[in-house]
């Protein structure tokens, strides 16, 4: 059952959530590492007008005032899309301390997330390279906010 509100974890913390499944696909056994299970989940969160207005917009919250990896909407134009890019979808981390190894979610990520003490195994065949597509978004010039509201009771 969702929670609506401004604490509520899936707005401030999804990464939490997103490892939480991560891990649990681990154990289960799915061949998409939980991919399928986040969509529905969140996918579920935001099918209520209610929900969607509880997730913090970049075009009407100053960036100091949100929490950082916090879910956000950005309502914009795409300008221009540069070349897909590759990045580690699922990788695995030795660590050096304990010589465990441990697999990590890396699709919703900027960058490889790797604890002291550890490193990056390349050359695991655990590891999935994925791609995404990357594009260039600016706010809608001349947006007012009457065309704001006249776009949310049409698409809505």
């Amino acid at each position: 059952m969702p929670v609506f509100g401004e604490s509520a974890d899936w707005v401030k913390q999804p990464f939490s959530i997103i490892e939480s499944i991560f891990e649990k696909s681990l154990t289960d056994g799915s061949t998409d590492y939980g991919q399928s299970k986040i969509i529905d989940h969140f996918g579920n969160l935001l099918c209520s007008p209610e929900a969607v207005k509880w997730v913090p917009s970049l075009n009407d919250t100053p960036i100091h005032r949100l929490p950082s990896n916090s879910l956000v909407k950005y309502r914009c134009m795409v300008q221009d899309m540069f070349d897909r890019e590759f990045y580690l979808g699922v990788y695995e981390v030795h660590n050096e301390e304990v010589n465990t190894k441990v697999l990590k979610c890396g699709k919703y990520y900027d960058v490889a997330r790797c604890p002291k003490n550890s490193s990056i195994n390349l050359q695991s065949d655990r590891s999935v390279t994925l791609d995404r597509q990357v594009l260039y978004c600016v706010p809608i010039p001349g947006e007012n906010q009457w065309a704001k509201d006249i776009s949310y009771f049409v698409y809505q």
